[in-house]
């Protein structure tokens, strides 16, 4: 028995090392504002979810969890991602899942996760399950890149080299609302129409045009357009218990004026 435990010791990994942070740089004060909440719809309870580039792939549907021990890197993505399993280390370290079930990983990777100007060696425990995420990011590497979360305002911010503050998921150029103007594609029918920006040259936006006129059939304009979709592409399903079988509610009456709303 004794040997068992020893055995096991030397192929388990301690993930939440917690090591000294060189401050290589000046951490400046990480602040939410109002200012912040622009494009939020408000009440939300939404999670935050971001994109990061890990290992030379951009790695989109990654959950910023503080309340996770452990940085998390499903199997599917890890396939996905076209690594090889010769990089997996073992491990026999099992997690507790919010089902108070313990969950054994195929074992641990180590992978570089670049954001906010920085690399950093992360270590991944490989979890073999379906869910909606692709990887998950702990307290160790939000510690680590000195962030604070915000799932209020949809923001992870992290102090750069320089100091300053720096939005995980770097910000972008972005063609807001205010630069796009409507152009329509068929004489004939006006709600046929794009949205294209403004700040094209006349040649690009001619050559655009021209290019979107000559593959309309390819756009769904009404619910008549797609009279159906094969499930092998794409399908729908509730996430419903099969413990909890469905039951027919009781119709609801309205007041004559509350009809007329509704």
């Amino acid at each position: 028995m004794e040997e068992r435990v020893k055995r096991y010791k030397s192929l388990g990994h301690v993930v939440n090392l917690v090591t000294s942070i060189e401050r290589s740089y000046t951490a400046s004060a990480i602040t939410f504002t109002d200012e912040d909440l622009k494009g939020v719809h408000l009440p939300h309870d939404d999670p935050l979810v971001i994109s990061l580039q890990v290992n030379h792939c951009q790695l989109g549907r990654v959950l910023i969890d503080g309340g996770s021990g452990v940085d998390i890197l499903f199997w599917e993505a890890f396939q996905k991602m076209g690594l090889e399993e010769n990089q997996i280390r073992p491990s026999a370290m099992p997690i507790l899942g919010f089902n108070s079930h313990r969950v054994y990983p195929k074992g641990v990777v180590r992978l570089t996760v670049v954001a906010a100007e920085r690399a950093l060696l992360v270590d991944f425990l490989i979890i073999d399950s379906t869910t909606s995420y692709n990887a998950i990011m702990g307290r160790g590497w939000i510690h680590r890149m000195q962030g604070v979360v915000s799932t209020l305002h949809q923001q992870y911010l992290s102090a750069c080299l320089k100091g300053t503050n720096l939005e995980e998921d770097q910000e972008k150029p972005q063609v807001t609302l205010d630069t796009l103007e409507q152009v329509g594609l068929d004489d004939a029918d006006p709600t046929k129409t794009v949205l294209v920006s403004t700040k094209l040259s006349e040649d690009e936006r001619q050559t655009l045009i021209r290019f979107l006129q000559t593959r309309m059939r390819t756009f769904a304009w009404t619910p008549h357009d797609i009279p159906g979709i094969d499930p092998s592409v794409m399908s729908h399903s509730l996430n419903i218990s099969n413990y909890f079988p469905p039951v027919k509610q009781k119709q609801r009456r309205f007041a004559p004026e509350v009809n007329q709303v509704i």
